[in-house]
């Protein structure tokens, strides 16, 4: 599953890409551009598809109210992070 989502991300950008710059658009990438894409391509997406599937590998199967607990937490967090007074933030001068 991994594969087929990295392939159809890659095709996603890869056709607004096109469809924008043209198939010459790539020859305008510098150094750092393509240094930049190599990282995100190995260590953000390889390293973290190696990391998390061997993390999934070894944790045990949780119970049921291990399941629960977590799903409170995600909850939780996105209550908070929902329902925060965004209007201090508005008010400070930038």
């Amino acid at each position: 599953m991994s594969v087929h989502t990295t392939w159809l991300a890659a095709a996603a950008f890869a056709v607004p890409g096109l469809a924008g710059d043209g198939p010459a658009g790539w020859r305008r990438l510098g150094a750092d551009d393509l240094l930049a894409t190599a990282y995100l391509a190995v260590a953000v997406s390889a390293v973290a598809f190696v990391l998390w599937y061997s993390a999934v590998r070894r944790s045990a199967p949780g119970g049921p109210a291990a399941d629960r607990l977590g799903v409170a937490v995600v909850v939780a967090g996105l209550a908070l992070g929902l329902c925060r007074d965004r209007s201090a933030a508005v008010r400070r001068p930038v």
